[in-house]
């Protein structure tokens, strides 16, 4: 038996790592003082273990020499499970339990290693990898082929146009999130939350800057070109069109993008069926959210420095390809208002990459900088639009005061709590605390703060920093596993009817808290489907699973006459294949947040030349941004990385030799 093992290269030490990492992937994280340990013993599974055990036991890794940042981001890696285990059903990351803190540490030790042997088999099959031309026999997929050799775009666009088709049909005219219809309400002019959250610039309007404004107007315009033509579903449906278009032409580019470095066709008609087949390209193309348009532009924004990279070292950028990255530019900052951030510092850094070009990306920057800070500090103002709550970006420091408020309120002296009270009333602030959601938090800011109440906010904030600092970090993880924690999967598709543009809400009246209800009857005579029965005037607290506890009807006619059409099976078909997709083995981490955390990872450390990290930053400021979001594990947020990430896989693997270094044996 020993010398067996010793023949297969199998040490003592090699057995006790692979039982240690088969017992990180099976053994959950669960709270040992509170737990009944025989009931959890009889449903632990010990096939499964003893099948990873031998799997990982047998990897021969001989002589193979892993690079240290391949070992730092297997503990990495590893750190990031515990911490999504912890917290994926609530905190349990208990150190005051013995067993908890062993379990931790061994749980550490298995994770890691289990990743360096994951590393081992991605080197290995990097080098194994010979990625070929495809040469079909059959005369149609021939003629395919040899027309997205011939013009990769063209061929690109209108297939995924094709698969994405019935999306169109299904989802007629458009699919709206509750933020697309309350820009639309401010469109009109119809006071919504968001005017009453801050201080108005102007009483005749009620705009504000929290969604982007060209988008709001892009949404009204084409109601209004509908409304022209006799509908305002059509026009609804020509914003579809257009930014469905766009993306699908920002995907092609991709492929064509692959074409120009030469990069095999079948891995060009692979990606081509990622972008038509995954759920979530066709749903977002038709889901009025900024983040459909601000996404496209990231990823052209991630072509543009390849590109540059790629051949303008020494060689200098013309002046229309200065124009072309500071429209691409602009148009990140006008649809994210942390767009900015993230053109700004990846600019900075290109700026040190090419001597040749320091003064014409300076100059871009500069353009940029006076053109976005002309946009919001001069035209906005002129147009009377309100500038977002400051509380956006405070999602942090509140979620952790929230949570300290609910946890450890007896430790809080009465005068910081008057000091708290004054930004986020106290009474109620444990009782709004969501671990994954500061929104509730953040409901309650008082718009009247002046700058002084804030920095005697964040005193007392910085104060029991100091004092409890495993509650602060308590309240960011649980708030943010999702982005590191490839086990937690939310593709949160938009798919249902949004109804608040069709009955015009505004905020709620101290008469709606009185239980009146009669403007319901009043104004709404038939649900979506035509049948009163499916509206429920006792209990007006959910309509179409749209919670309106915080909404009353004010128009007596719709305010934007909008409505699906009757293919309601095609789209619970569609939703349904949506919602399983996540679930699908191997292919369902295309739509993983946290996988996709990693993947940027894993590219990073694999590259070649640090200079393509370049291309990474957009991506690597992109997650930084999820981190300081309001959600966890929003999907929407995590977009741009997600989008992204298929082409660059494809880029980077094709041309494994320009792009990829392996560690030797």
């Amino acid at each position: 038996m020993f010398s067996y093992l010793k023949s297969k290269n199998i040490s003592i030490k090699k057995i006790l790592l692979s039982l240690v990492a088969a017992f990180s992937l099976m053994v959950p994280l669960v709270n040992y003082r509170y737990m009944n340990l025989t009931i959890f013993a009889k449903s632990f599974n010990m096939l499964a273990l003893a099948i990873i055990f031998l799997a990982v036991l047998f990897i021969n890794r001989k002589d193979y020499s892993l690079k240290r940042s391949k070992k730092i981001l297997s503990l990495l890696f590893g750190i990031f499970m515990i911490i999504g285990q912890c917290y994926v059903n609530g905190t349990i990351l208990i150190f005051d339990s013995i067993i908890n803190i062993i379990l931790l540490i061994i749980k550490l030790v298995g994770y890691t290693y289990l990743f360096e042997t994951m590393f081992y088999i991605i080197d290995k099959l990097l080098e194994k990898i010979d990625i070929k031309e495809i040469k079909p026999k059959n005369k149609y997929f021939k003629w395919y082929i040899d027309k997205l050799d011939k013009y990769p775009f063209r061929t690109s666009l209108i297939t995924i146009m094709i698969f994405w088709l019935i999306y169109l049909v299904a989802f007629y005219p458009i699919i709206l999130n509750p933020d697309s219809s309350f820009q639309i309400m401010q469109f009109f002019n119809v006071k919504t939350k968001y005017i009453e959250w801050v201080i108005p610039r102007s009483k005749n309007v009620n705009m504000t800057t929290h969604h982007p404004v060209l988008q709001t107007v892009m949404l009204g315009i084409s109601i209004l070109l509908g409304r022209s033509l006799g509908s305002d579903n059509l026009g609804l449906f020509i914003y579809t069109i257009v930014q469905t278009l766009f993306l699908a032409s920002v995907l092609s580019l991709t492929i064509k993008f692959l074409d120009k470095n030469k990069v095999p066709n079948s891995i060009k008609f692979s990606l081509i069926l990622i972008y038509s087949l995954v759920p979530m390209f066709p749903l977002y193309a038709m889901t009025a959210v900024k983040d459909t348009y601000y996404t496209g532009f990231i990823i052209l924004f991630v072509m543009y420095i390849i590109d540059y990279i790629n051949n303008y070292k020494d060689k200098k950028i013309s002046i229309k390809n200065m124009f072309l990255l500071l429209v691409i530019t602009l148009f990140i900052a006008l649809f994210r208002n942390n767009g900015i951030y993230i053109v700004v510092i990846t600019l900075f850094f290109m700026l040190f990459y090419s001597k040749t070009n320091i003064k014409r990306l300076g100059l871009t920057l500069v353009v940029f900088l006076c053109l976005i800070t002309s946009y919001n500090k001069v035209l906005i103002p002129k147009l009377g639009i309100s500038d977002g709550s400051i509380r956006e970006a405070l999602s942090i420091p509140f979620q952790q005061t929230a949570r300290l408020a609910k946890y450890d309120d007896e430790i809080i002296d009465s005068k910081d709590k008057k000091t708290i009270d004054k930004v986020l009333n106290y009474k109620t602030l444990a009782k709004r605390y969501n671990p994954e959601l500061a929104d509730n938090v953040k409901n309650e800011y008082n718009k009247y703060t002046k700058s002084e109440d804030l920095k005697a906010y964040f005193k007392v904030w910085f104060k029991y920093l100091k004092k409890k600092p495993l509650v602060y970090i308590d309240a960011t993880l649980n708030n943010t596993y999702g982005y590191i924690y490839p086990n937690t999967h939310n593709s949160y598709l938009y798919t249902m009817y949004d109804s608040r543009i069709v009955y015009g809400y505004d905020k709620y009246k101290e008469d709606y808290k009185k239980e009146k209800y009669n403007k319901l009857k009043e104004y709404i005579e038939n649900d979506k489907y035509g049948n009163k029965d499916n509206i429920n005037i006792k209990e007006p607290k959910k309509h179409h699973n749209k919670y309106i506890t915080e909404y009353e009807l004010k128009f007596d006619k719709p305010l934007v006459n909008y409505h699906f059409n009757k293919l309601e099976g095609l789209r619970n078909i569609l939703t349904e294949y949506g919602n399983i997709f996540p679930y699908i083995p191997l292919l369902g981490l295309l739509c993983s947040i946290g996988f996709s955390t990693w993947m940027v990872l894993i590219i990073s450390v694999y590259l070649k030349n640090k200079k393509y990290k370049l291309a990474l930053i957009p991506l690597y400021l992109s997650i930084l941004v999820c981190f300081a979001s309001p959600a966890n594990t929003y999907f929407r947020y995590a977009l741009p990385v997600i989008f992204s990430l298929p082409f660059i896989l494809c880029l980077i693997i094709s041309k494994k030799g320009v792009y990829i270094e392996n560690d030797k044996k």
